[in-house]
């Protein structure tokens, strides 16, 4: 098995959208961080090895810091359903949204499905520009 190093799973700086919203421009590298869940069968309940492990979803963490424009800050602050609805108990496809990242360097576009934004984001005032240090979680369930 091929030995993935954390790197691989960065991307350079690029445009983002979030539910057709453009979001900014980001700073420094996208980092993306996949989580695995998975159920084990054990034939006898006081058995310490399972018998077989079937993964029954995926999580992607993906964080960066946005350079973000009043514009952009307004039209972030305007998606109150994704920032201030509860997320727990909804119904992932009546809450989720498209992420889409366009890298500047190589303008190769990134699309993920399934995506909720974190609600505990970090906002930074600047004076034409604003910091928002953002994650977004990406699922895909069994």
């Amino acid at each position: 098995m091929q030995d993935i190093q954390r790197e691989q799973f960065k991307f350079g700086s690029g445009k983002v959208t979030y539910k057709d919203t453009f979001l900014g421009e980001s700073r420094g590298a996208i980092e993306i961080t996949r989580k695995t869940s998975v159920h084990e069968i054990k034939k006898e309940a006081i058995s310490i090895v399972a018998d077989c492990s079937i993964v029954t979803g995926i999580k992607l963490e993906i964080s960066m810091t946005l350079v973000a424009t009043d514009a952009s800050v307004n039209e972030f602050f305007n998606l109150q359903t994704l920032l201030l609805n509860p997320s727990i108990g909804s119904n992932l496809a009546d809450t989720a949204g498209e992420l889409v990242i366009q890298l500047d360097d190589t303008g190769v576009e990134h699309t993920f499905s399934n995506v909720v934004i974190d609600p505990a984001f970090k906002r930074h005032l600047g004076s034409e520009n604003h910091i928002i240090d953002a994650v977004f979680y990406s699922y895909s369930n069994s």
